[in-house]
């Protein structure tokens, strides 16, 4: 129910604010994201197409969740 509110005081900010903190969470937005896109690609264990086999899948979360945290942490 506030959110109507919140939406409207920062209207009247010039969504400064929220301009912000779209721009310091946009890395989870893409984030997630990445995650659908390799979780639906992914082994057939994990209900994936098996595009990307086992070991493998996991290679490539574990090096982008890096440069995924990097991100996080400088923004």
């Amino acid at each position: 129910m506030g959110l109507p509110f919140y939406f409207y005081y920062e209207y009247k900010a010039g969504f400064v604010n929220t301009r912000k903190a779209f721009w310091s969470s946009l890395w989870m937005i893409v984030y997630l994201i990445f995650i659908s896109v390799i979780s639906y690609a992914g082994s057939h264990q994990f209900n994936g197409m098996n595009w990307i086999p086992y070991p493998v899948d996991f290679i490539v979360i574990i090096i982008a969740s890096l440069g995924f945290y990097y991100w996080g942490i400088h923004s």
